[in-house]
């Protein structure tokens, strides 16, 4: 006589499902920023119902990436040239500012994660999934400022978020295309900390961040439309 299996596997409540589908649209380019989010649309693109839509945009809209008003409702974030170049300076200052404090507190634990998150981006960029070349590349310098920074900057940091984000989808797109593996330009910075060098490590982190800044100051002068990538889709 077979067992009998009474625990089922949980399924996700259908909003967090609809977050990963609209969050991947966005950074990937299919949902450039600026455009307008109408719940009832997105609902039968998703096959669901306005609820977990709404629920969905409010949470993207907590992690910075869609923008509401009263009139006019939901929209991605716009990427406006000279705030981009402010959260990029700031972004500069922020993730420098303990480098020192960094390399001393950084753990063999710490190298490891690091490292896991490099190897994610670069499976990513293999693969084209720009959206998840985005979101490793955010949650690889959030994990590295979370070493050494203070509760404060870090909340600093966490502020620009959105823009960090936008900003982050944006170049990854251009650079997948353009130059290739993102993972690569993360490894200066690996090696400034698996040597605990302060100095290499700030001068690696402003390179690589005015890289970023490079590529969206060329597509943002140009006027450009940012292209949607060719990755995944959901």
């Amino acid at each position: 006589m077979s067992a009998r299996v009474d625990e089922r596997i949980p399924r996700r409540p259908l909003y967090v499902e609809a977050v990963r589908s609209i969050r991947n649209a966005i950074l990937r380019g299919a949902i450039p920023p600026g455009t307008r989010l109408h719940e009832l649309e997105l609902a039968r693109r998703l096959d669901l119902s306005r609820g977990p839509v709404r629920e969905a945009l409010r949470q993207l809209e907590q992690e910075g990436i869609v923008v509401s008003s009263p009139h006019l409702g939901a929209s991605v974030v716009s990427i406006d040239a000279a705030d981009i170049e402010d959260a990029i300076s700031i972004r500069t200052f922020l993730e420098t500012l303990h480098s020192r404090d960094t390399v001393q507190r950084i753990t063999t634990a710490d190298l490891t994660d690091l490292s896991e998150c490099v190897e994610q981006m670069r499976e990513a960029s293999g693969s084209g999934d720009a959206a998840l070349v985005a979101e490793t590349d955010f949650g690889f310098h959030e994990r590295l400022l979370g070493i050494s920074a203070s509760p404060i900057v870090l909340q600093a940091w966490r502020t620009l978020a959105g823009r960090l984000r936008m900003s982050l989808a944006v170049s990854n797109v251009i650079f997948l295309r353009e130059v290739g593996d993102v993972a690569e330009s993360h490894r200066p910075i690996l090696e400034a900390l698996q040597t605990r060098n302060a100095l290499q490590l700030d001068l690696a982190l402003a390179a690589h961040i005015e890289e970023s800044r490079s590529i969206l100051r060329q597509l943002l002068q140009s006027n450009q439309s940012v292209p949607p990538a060719a990755g995944k889709e959901g």
